[in-house]
Protein backbone atom coordinates (compact mmCIF):
# COMPACT_ATOMS: atom_id res chain seq x y z
CA UNK A 1 0.00 0.00 0.00
CA UNK A 2 0.77 3.69 -0.52
CA UNK A 3 1.58 5.69 1.90
CA UNK A 4 0.27 8.94 1.73
CA UNK A 5 2.52 12.27 1.36
CA UNK A 6 1.93 13.53 4.69
CA UNK A 7 3.26 9.87 6.56
CA UNK A 8 5.59 9.09 3.95
CA UNK A 9 8.67 11.07 5.67
CA UNK A 10 7.77 10.56 8.70
CA UNK A 11 7.61 6.45 8.19
CA UNK A 12 10.64 6.60 6.50
CA UNK A 13 13.07 8.19 8.91
CA UNK A 14 11.82 5.93 11.44
CA UNK A 15 12.29 3.08 9.47
CA UNK A 16 15.84 4.19 8.94
CA UNK A 17 16.22 5.25 12.28
CA UNK A 18 17.30 8.45 11.18
CA UNK A 19 16.60 12.49 11.37
CA UNK A 20 14.28 14.42 9.09
CA UNK A 21 16.84 16.89 6.74
CA UNK A 22 16.99 18.06 3.69
CA UNK A 23 18.69 15.14 2.00
CA UNK A 24 16.14 12.46 3.58
CA UNK A 25 13.07 14.69 2.57
CA UNK A 26 14.56 14.95 -0.93
CA UNK A 27 15.03 11.20 -1.06
CA UNK A 28 11.73 9.87 0.11
CA UNK A 29 9.46 12.27 -1.62
CA UNK A 30 11.43 12.08 -4.79
CA UNK A 31 8.72 10.57 -7.18
CA UNK A 32 6.06 13.13 -5.53
CA UNK A 33 7.67 15.90 -6.72
CA UNK A 34 9.70 14.64 -9.77
CA UNK A 35 13.12 15.55 -8.29
CA UNK A 36 15.57 14.05 -10.93
CA UNK A 37 17.76 11.82 -9.09
CA UNK A 38 21.78 10.95 -10.00
CA UNK A 39 22.82 7.95 -11.73
CA UNK A 40 23.57 5.40 -9.11
CA UNK A 41 26.44 3.55 -10.04
CA UNK A 42 27.72 -0.52 -9.29
CA UNK A 43 29.21 -0.24 -6.35
CA UNK A 44 26.49 1.97 -4.56
CA UNK A 45 24.25 -0.83 -5.27
CA UNK A 46 26.80 -3.58 -4.34
CA UNK A 47 27.18 -1.66 -0.71
CA UNK A 48 23.67 -0.84 -0.01
CA UNK A 49 22.88 -4.92 -1.06
CA UNK A 50 25.62 -5.97 1.40
CA UNK A 51 24.08 -3.67 4.11
CA UNK A 52 20.81 -4.55 3.58
CA UNK A 53 21.41 -8.47 4.11
CA UNK A 54 24.03 -8.29 6.13
CA UNK A 55 26.77 -9.75 3.98
CA UNK A 56 30.54 -9.18 2.90
CA UNK A 57 31.09 -8.02 -0.91
CA UNK A 58 34.21 -10.52 -0.54
CA UNK A 59 31.15 -13.22 0.24
CA UNK A 60 29.30 -11.73 -2.95
CA UNK A 61 32.55 -12.27 -5.27
CA UNK A 62 32.85 -15.85 -3.81
CA UNK A 63 32.02 -18.92 -5.88
CA UNK A 64 29.77 -19.77 -2.25
CA UNK A 65 26.50 -21.12 -3.21
CA UNK A 66 24.92 -20.19 0.17
CA UNK A 67 21.48 -19.13 -0.24
CA UNK A 68 22.58 -16.26 2.49
CA UNK A 69 24.91 -15.33 0.33
CA UNK A 70 23.48 -16.58 -3.70
CA UNK A 71 20.05 -14.58 -3.15
CA UNK A 72 21.81 -10.77 -2.55
CA UNK A 73 24.37 -11.71 -5.36
CA UNK A 74 21.13 -12.17 -7.62
CA UNK A 75 19.44 -8.93 -6.45
CA UNK A 76 22.50 -7.19 -7.16
CA UNK A 77 23.05 -8.52 -10.63
CA UNK A 78 19.14 -7.38 -11.27
CA UNK A 79 19.21 -3.81 -9.84
CA UNK A 80 22.22 -3.45 -11.65
CA UNK A 81 20.28 -3.91 -15.03
CA UNK A 82 17.65 -1.60 -13.45
CA UNK A 83 19.50 1.14 -12.53
CA UNK A 84 22.98 1.11 -14.29
CA UNK A 85 24.04 0.87 -18.62
CA UNK A 86 26.74 -1.53 -17.30
CA UNK A 87 27.74 -4.15 -19.30
CA UNK A 88 26.36 -8.14 -18.82
CA UNK A 89 29.85 -8.79 -18.35
CA UNK A 90 30.88 -6.14 -15.87
CA UNK A 91 28.26 -6.73 -13.92
CA UNK A 92 29.21 -9.98 -13.58
CA UNK A 93 32.65 -9.22 -12.96
CA UNK A 94 31.39 -7.00 -10.35
CA UNK A 95 30.07 -10.35 -8.27
CA UNK A 96 32.92 -12.54 -9.41
CA UNK A 97 33.88 -13.20 -12.61
CA UNK A 98 30.11 -14.67 -13.10
CA UNK A 99 28.98 -15.24 -16.95
CA UNK A 100 26.90 -12.81 -18.96
CA UNK A 101 24.54 -15.50 -18.96
CA UNK A 102 24.27 -15.93 -15.27
CA UNK A 103 23.47 -12.05 -15.17
CA UNK A 104 20.43 -12.74 -17.00
CA UNK A 105 19.47 -15.70 -15.23
CA UNK A 106 19.74 -13.48 -11.80
CA UNK A 107 17.50 -10.83 -13.50
CA UNK A 108 14.60 -13.72 -14.90
CA UNK A 109 15.00 -15.45 -11.27
CA UNK A 110 14.86 -11.93 -9.11
CA UNK A 111 11.60 -10.16 -11.32
CA UNK A 112 9.33 -14.12 -11.03
CA UNK A 113 10.36 -13.64 -7.29
CA UNK A 114 8.85 -10.56 -7.09
CA UNK A 115 5.74 -11.04 -9.18
CA UNK A 116 5.10 -14.20 -6.88
CA UNK A 117 5.75 -12.39 -3.62
CA UNK A 118 8.47 -14.32 -2.53
CA UNK A 119 9.45 -14.20 1.38
CA UNK A 120 13.29 -13.73 2.01
CA UNK A 121 15.57 -14.17 5.04
CA UNK A 122 15.95 -9.89 6.51
CA UNK A 123 17.26 -9.74 9.92
CA UNK A 124 15.63 -11.77 12.48
CA UNK A 125 12.85 -12.84 9.97
CA UNK A 126 11.38 -13.09 7.01
CA UNK A 127 9.99 -10.45 4.67
CA UNK A 128 8.51 -10.25 1.25
CA UNK A 129 11.04 -9.37 -1.52
CA UNK A 130 10.12 -6.82 -2.39
CA UNK A 131 10.08 -4.90 0.66
CA UNK A 132 13.77 -5.87 1.09
CA UNK A 133 14.56 -4.54 -2.39
CA UNK A 134 12.91 -1.42 -1.46
CA UNK A 135 15.23 -0.95 1.66
CA UNK A 136 18.37 -1.65 -0.35
CA UNK A 137 16.95 1.43 -3.27
CA UNK A 138 16.33 3.66 -0.35
CA UNK A 139 19.85 2.69 0.89
CA UNK A 140 20.97 3.36 -2.71
CA UNK A 141 20.15 7.36 -3.54
CA UNK A 142 21.11 7.79 0.23
CA UNK A 143 24.09 6.76 -0.55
Amino acid sequence: ALLSSSARLPTTAMALARKIDLHLAQVALADLVGAAQRPIRLPEILAAVCDVFGVDAQELQSSSKAPSVTLPRMLVMFLARKYTRAALSEIGRSVGRKSHSTVVSAEQKVSAWLTAGKQVPLGRGNCALEDAVRRVELKMRLA
